[in-house]
């Protein structure tokens, strides 16, 4: 039973480490992304090894102390939800006090312990941008049960020169089921194409979105960008300024949103070759393109006009560093915009990866708040 208590307990130990040790390549990332975000299921193997048999031996006590110490490392992330969702809830409602009762809970440990997702909504693709080749296209969700509806643009994430419309098809799901059109769109990536011509495609989109507004059942004057790490910078690099027709609201979830501050801390050595990734984007260094980078960073365009934010950050965020939502943060308070900052202290980079985990839930609970709050107060 000894050996049977060993073979449990060391693979489970070192996954749960990965919950307090920084990611050094993608692959421990991806480990750390598992440890965190579904660490409650791999909860079960070190609590197995408790009642693997009687404990014969000091080594068999010691083990069973590394299992009660791996399982509160692996369960740490749903128990910290659990308290973080109701300081999440009394943010939210305190500045997005939404006019459409948002009836689920920020987190739910049945849920945590459930399958499968929200159900499939069709999905329409279009062709927003012929000019470009291959054309640009969209997947248009239809808001289920409403006309008139509300549009949420979703811009995927990929380091800008990956990733597409696809990415977050579960969100964009559940948004539609909810009453929300969504409108999921591709982009041109780097380094074939640089900033700012990703800024005009989600413009292009958004015209195309309101020429059709009534083919579409949808309300132009309801316009919401929702973006995802690299896909966050963009959209909040095009609403930032307040200058869009019809745009209420931004949505930002990991996001990279200042890209001088990116380029100061970025290494050509770290998880994403950051160095490499930003200066293809740009097009070059700051020194080189400074108008560029200083028009791609949300915090440097942010004014009186600026339409609510969303801010979603992991603490523990290994591929953007959380400092980014948190500069932005001020800058948007300093300006008096309003929005709210939710940084769940357990989390890494693709919070909302996990349908029904912590991370998963609690982006998927924040994403509806702000969208009823949002878009019940724009023009009808």
């Amino acid at each position: 039973m000894t050996l049977l208590r060993f073979l449990l307990v060391l693979p489970s130990f070192l996954l749960a480490l990965l919950v307090l040790i920084p990611a050094p390549s993608m692959l421990f990332w991806q480990m750390r992304l598992c440890a965190i975000e579904f660490g409650h299921w791999f909860a079960i193997v070190p609590l197995l090894a408790l009642f693997a048999g009687r404990r014969r031996s000091g080594l068999d006590t010691a083990l069973v102390a590394v299992a009660i110490l791996s399982f509160i490392l692996l369960i740490s992330s749903s128990v910290r939800a659990a308290s973080f969702g109701g300081s999440a809830k009394s943010k939210m409602r305190t500045v997005f006090p939404a006019q459409t009762a948002v009836k689920s809970s920020p987190f739910s440990f049945g849920r945590a312990w459930s399958f499968g997702g929200p159900p499939k909504a069709e999905a329409l693709n279009m062709p927003y941008d012929e000019k470009h080749t291959p054309a640009l296209t969209l997947d248009f969700y239809s808001a289920e049960g409403r006309t008139n509806a509300p549009c949420v643009v979703v811009v995927h994430g990929g380091g800008w020169d990956l990733g597409t419309r696809h990415e977050m098809s579960e969100l964009n799901n559940l948004l539609s089921n909810r009453g929300y059109a969504v409108a999921a769109i591709d982009y041109r990536l780097a380094p074939a194409v640089t900033w700012p011509e990703q800024g005009e495609d989600v413009l292009d989109a958004i015209g195309y979105l309101t020429e059709r507004a009534s083919e579409l059942k949808i309300n132009p004057k309801k316009f919401v960008l929702l973006g995802r790490s690299a896909g966050a910078q963009i959209a909040g690099a095009v609403a930032a300024p307040g200058k869009v027709p019809g745009v209420v609201g931004c949505i930002m979830i990991s996001a990279p949103a200042d890209m001088n501050f990116a380029a100061l801390y970025a290494k050509t050595n770290d998880i994403l070759n950051s160095k490499k990734l930003i200066e293809q984007y740009m097009g070059g260094t700051p020194a080189e393109k400074k108008e560029v980078y200083d028009s791609a960073s949300a915090p440097m365009l942010v004014n009186e006009k600026s339409p609510p934010f969303l801010l979603i950050h992991g603490g523990k965020d290994d591929l953007v560093w959380v400092k980014q939502s948190e500069r932005f943060s001020a800058k948007l308070a300093e300006a008096g915009v309003r929005h709210v900052f939710l940084k769940p202290p357990w989390a890494t980079h693709a919070i909302d990866y996990g349908w029904n985990a912590p991370g998963g839930q609690l982006t998927q609970w924040a994403v509806e708040a702000f969208l009823a709050s949002v878009t019940a107060d724009a023009t009808p």
